[in-house]
């Protein structure tokens, strides 16, 4: 892969079109979209798949570069470890939404965390400090492989707690 600009990597990738209003007002409202269906069912199950090998391989250390959990199976530092997940960095509305927040934007990472049965349960907090309202200097994407439903205990998120007063 080349390093090129937000904009040229978009246009090569044949995303001309500017964020869906529908998720750009959700975006503003709420501080974050969903779109479903993104991945094939087949993309999913291969990245799961490859979850697994990996978590196999690192065992205890997964997470490494980022944080260990004990109450969650953790890879980071994905794009870096297999081609496998190559899918995530094309998918359009996530894109869109980091050049709308950002203008120029980097990939830094992708993790993959599974939460352990009985754990994995994580406080409310934010990945980024910001320091004035419209601090923004990072996106992040959750990309599920399986159903979020209330069985599996999804991810929890605040709607608009990305307009409360800056966390230092």
């Amino acid at each position: 892969r080349r390093n090129m600009y937000s904009k040229q990597a978009l246009r090569e990738l044949g995303i001309t079109t500017p964020l869906a209003e529908q998720y750009s007002h959700a975006l503003e409202t709420d501080g974050f979209f969903i779109v479903d269906d993104v991945l094939t069912e087949a993309q999913c199950n291969d990245m799961v798949a490859e979850f697994d090998r990996l978590h196999d391989l690192e065992q205890e250390r997964g997470g490494h570069e980022v944080h260990i959990e004990p109450t969650a199976k953790r890879v980071s530092n994905l794009f870096n470890k297999s081609s496998t997940f190559d899918a995530c960095l094309e998918i359009t509305p996530l894109l869109l939404a980091s050049h709308e927040l950002l203008g120029e934007f980097k990939l830094h990472g992708a993790n993959l965390r599974e939460p352990l049965p009985g754990g994995g349960h994580q406080d409310l907090h934010t990945d980024v400090p910001k320091k004035f309202a419209d601090d923004w200097w990072v996106s992040n994407a959750v990309v599920a492989f399986d159903d979020i439903t209330l069985d599996n205990r999804p991810m929890r998120v605040v709607p608009g707690s990305h307009h409360w007063q800056p966390v230092n």
